[in-house]
């Protein structure tokens, strides 16, 4: 997973306080060393379903308009039955794609693929 307080792809730093948005919940990230702490949380739930790595893949930027534009990021996890798409990345930014500070986080696809696990699971 990429490091705290930067974007993949861009050398974009994250606004603090950075709300994110987990498909119906909201969770407010206050520091980078909260930040770091979370990106440590999802990598052992990933290595834990058996993912090696987790790869940022950039799958499309938004033309910016006065100063702000979005980021969509594919996170494609790699283990022992190939690449698979984990969630998605909704990164809203502002500045220009060379220079920009990433304000909030969506993340898509997440609890989706929760819900379908558990029922697998049982």
């Amino acid at each position: 997973m990429q490091d705290a307080g930067t974007c993949p792809h861009t050398d974009c730093r994250f606004a603090f306080p950075l709300p994110v948005f987990l498909d119906e919940d909201t969770a407010v990230v206050d520091t980078p060393a909260q930040a770091e702490r979370l990106l440590h949380r999802l990598r052992a739930v990933f290595r834990a379903r058996g993912y090696r790595t987790v790869t940022p893949r950039l799958v499309s930027v938004e033309i910016p308009r006065n100063g702000r534009f979005r980021l969509w990021v594919d996170w494609i996890g790699q283990g022992g039955t190939g690449d698979q798409t984990l969630f998605r990345t909704v990164c809203f930014n502002h500045g220009t794609l060379e220079d920009n500070v990433t304000h909030m986080i969506r993340v898509e696809g997440l609890a989706a693929r929760r819900t379908a696990n558990r029922r697998k699971a049982g």
